[in-house]
């Protein structure tokens, strides 16, 4: 693609031929052609949002589909540098001073351009930029965008500093004191070695004493908070091993299975399930075929019951995170003071609860947990999730487990009416849907009564990151894996009766 661009010169005629003198050895009057650049992707566009808390997302699409007249304005951070290099490469001698100045920032490429120069070594010029917005929502805009992308910039090594930043402090240098010697705590031995142990010692002494009753409060309480006392079940294998609290008398006591849990979600066996034969399904209101596998027919009956049936003589089985269905095209809204209030069936709620909680983010289904971990990894400050307070819950197989309370502000995602078809199939009209849309036959909350299948949300992190993980739309997704056997369904909602 050749995008064809103007150079204007000043009007008076000696003005004219000294702006001619200074600039005529540049490659745009040279050549009238700059170095090639590789153009925007559709993925690489970025919208200009409102960057207050209490704003509203402003897409519902998981890819971001640009106009003629943006595609025109973005022209990207490489197209923009080659402009400036075909500009100020044969400027003067020495290290001249230049002042940029943008009359449209837009989305700011002309500013990531100068940037990219201004940090660039071999740089032989001295670079100002001034740019000009249209408004003030954009200009706070690009002032937070732009300096999240300096941090990364800076913290990717993209970008070093111009003269070299001064060491730590002699102090700091130091290596930090011994660990202190433990004495009232010891390490298990044999199969016990990887937890505490009160001291047989302290035990004879104190558990007997004249202060036992305060002394057995203390060492309850110690163990019920951290791994201590902690006896290893040998019967179990080491992949499984099961642990139990012990007293000083070697007796049971209650407290938590510190077995770890695996990130993989189980398996749906035949214990979990309930499948039934195709002639007991209750009458069909709506149906889809199942897209990642069209031998599979997810079906909607009266009482809001959710059946997939398998068309196959032999078994199908779809992995967790695999997505049922879909909602319709819809927007984003919040109840304000007017007394307007959500509808049960055609509003779904955007709500998170924990660190275990799954999303879908650039088509990976994740847990809110790996998201918020490698978000954090860039940029600390801007890892959390808009509308929710993240609040640190640490568990003895998760130091980093947190929990997401809500903030005053509700945001539902309301969905349009769907379109569906009427097809005649055995002399019969069915009502087919597509998948894309079924999940608006059911309300959200019976979807979540369902433990094979759950609402989950399509998420993004915005072009300002400071915002928070952002909801695109929701989804329904395979909770864990799912057999269905040949010519029989599963129930994956129960019908109400």
């Amino acid at each position: 693609m050749c995008r064809h661009g103007r150079l204007i010169f000043p009007s008076d005629d000696d003005q004219c031929g000294q702006v001619w003198r200074t600039w005529k050895n540049c490659q745009v009057l040279a050549k009238g052609l700059l170095e090639e650049s590789h153009c925007l992707q559709s993925k690489d566009f970025v919208a200009i949002e409102d960057c207050s808390e209490s704003a509203l997302p402003s897409s519902t699409t998981l890819t971001h589909n640009a106009g003629p007249a943006e595609k025109c304005c973005q022209l990207g951070k490489d197209a923009c540098g080659s402009l400036l290099r075909g500009t100020f490469s044969t400027l003067g001698s020495g290290k001249p001073v230049v002042l940029v100045i943008d009359l449209f920032v837009h989305t700011g490429d002309l500013l990531k351009a100068c940037m990219k120069e201004r940090f660039n070594p071999a740089m032989s010029l001295h670079m100002f930029y001034l740019g000009f917005h249209a408004s003030q929502l954009e200009a706070e805009w690009a002032k937070q965008h732009h300096v999240e992308k300096l941090f990364e910039s800076f913290l990717s090594e993209e970008y070093k500093p111009l003269t070299p930043l001064p060491g730590p402090p002699d102090q700091l240098a130091q290596p930090g004191p011994q660990h202190p010697t433990l004495s009232l705590l010891a390490w298990g031995t044999g199969k016990a070695k990887d937890t505490l142990k009160t001291p047989d010692k302290v035990l004879k002494a104190w558990w007997d004493g004249n202060f036992a009753s305060e002394f057995r409060a203390l060492v309850e309480e110690a163990r019920q908070n951290h791994q201590l006392d902690i006896k290893i079940d040998e019967s179990q294998n080491a992949q499984t091993q099961k642990r139990r609290r012990v007293n000083a008398e070697g007796e049971s006591v209650p407290g938590q299975n510190n077995s770890s849990s695996s990130s993989t979600p189980a398996a749906a066996t035949t214990t979990d399930v309930k499948v039934v034969d195709v002639p007991d399904i209750p009458t069909l209101c709506f149906e889809c075929k199942v897209t990642s596998n069209p031998s599979l027919v997810l079906k909607v009956t009266i009482g809001q019951g959710v059946f997939l049936e398998n068309l196959m003589d032999t078994p199908q089985v779809l992995k967790a995170g695999v997505v049922l269905c879909g909602y319709y095209k819809g927007k984003f809204w919040s109840p304000d003071g007017n007394g307007e209030k959500p509808c049960e069936k055609s509003d779904v709620l955007f709500r998170l609860e924990s660190s275990m909680d799954h999303v879908m983010l650039n088509s990976k289904y994740l847990k809110v947990s790996e998201v918020i971990r490698e978000k954090r990894k860039l940029t600390p400050a801007d890892a959390h999730v808009a509308y929710h307070e993240l609040q640190d819950s640490p568990t003895p197989t998760d130091a980093s487990a947190f929990n997401l309370v809500p903030k005053k502000m509700d945001v539902f995602f309301k969905i349009s009416d769907f379109p569906a078809v009427k097809q005649e199939e055995d002399g019969q009209d069915k009502l087919m849907i597509p998948s894309a849309h079924l999940a608006g036959t059911v309300p959200s909350k019976v979807w979540q009564t369902s433990d094979l299948a759950k609402v989950t949300w399509a998420v993004k992190w915005p072009a300002v990151a400071s915002k928070g993980l952002q909801p695109v739309r929701p989804m329904i997704v395979c909770a864990k894996d799912i057999t269905v056997p040949p010519k029989q369904a599963v129930e994956v909602v129960k019908p109400s009766t």
